[in-house]
């Protein structure tokens, strides 16, 4: 069974990845999603739960009144786990520069479930 982390602001955007592993019938792997909407919970979860993919839009973190915002520290505890990034296509970001080790792939959230799941494979 693998784990993956699907984090977001959106809670229809994690109960629909959610759905998508577990209930499409698109992969032939089982899946134990885990859904959080909080950066810094993330990071405690990655480093405890080790899942084995994380999916993640953190533009929406990006304009947080921190300080410093968690990305770095969120990117580093990620270490090697395939990364992919989601972003909404009809904002202008500013751009999130992850480690070239840890970033699978980038979509928006606009992609088609078929690309979002030959990704995931």
């Amino acid at each position: 069974m693998l784990k993956i982390l699907v984090i977001d602001r959106c809670h229809f955007t994690r109960t629909g990845i959610e759905a998508l592993l577990n209930h499409s019938g698109r992969f032939s792997s089982s899946f134990l999603v885990s859904g959080i909407n909080n950066l810094l919970l993330a990071k405690e979860h990655i480093l405890q739960w080790k899942p084995h993919l994380v999916i993640a839009d953190l533009y929406s973190f990006i304009s947080e009144t921190h300080s410093s915002p968690p990305i770095k520290p969120f990117f580093m505890s990620c270490g090697v786990i395939p990364l992919i990034l989601l972003q909404s296509a009809d904002r202008q970001h500013a751009p999130i520069v992850p480690s070239q080790s840890v970033a699978h792939s980038v979509l928006t959230k606009h992609t088609t479930l078929n690309t979002l799941s030959h990704t995931i494979q």
